[in-house]
């Protein structure tokens, strides 16, 4: 199922073995960053693995959405990772001091 935020397309899987894979593509910023966190903790199962490949933009509203919905789905119980982060993305969370959230690809 893709949705639309603003400029962030979101991608959502059909889970597998409980787990969901999100993928996001386009920019991630203040228009787009609520939505996303909301999503993210509906579909959360034992675990959520956010592609974050198809990126092209994070603003601060964005790595604060990621970090809301990963708090939420632990409190939860689940796990979520966030994946194949790529330039401008991994820069935005290693210049943050967050790159040790990021799983390596």
């Amino acid at each position: 199922m893709v949705e639309r935020a603003g400029e962030l397309e979101i991608d959502i899987s059909e889970p597998v073995a409980d787990c969901h894979v999100v993928r996001l593509i386009g920019e991630l910023d203040v228009a787009s960053a609520a939505f996303l966190a909301g999503r993210l903790v509906e579909v959360a199962g034992s675990v959520v693995v956010v592609d974050l490949s198809g990126l092209t933009f994070i603003d601060a509203s964005g790595v604060q959405a990621l970090l809301d919905a990963r708090e939420r789905i632990v409190e939860q119980g689940h796990t979520i990772e966030l994946t194949e982060a790529r330039g401008l993305v991994r820069r935005v969370f290693r210049i943050l001091g967050l790159d040790h959230l990021l799983t390596e690809e």
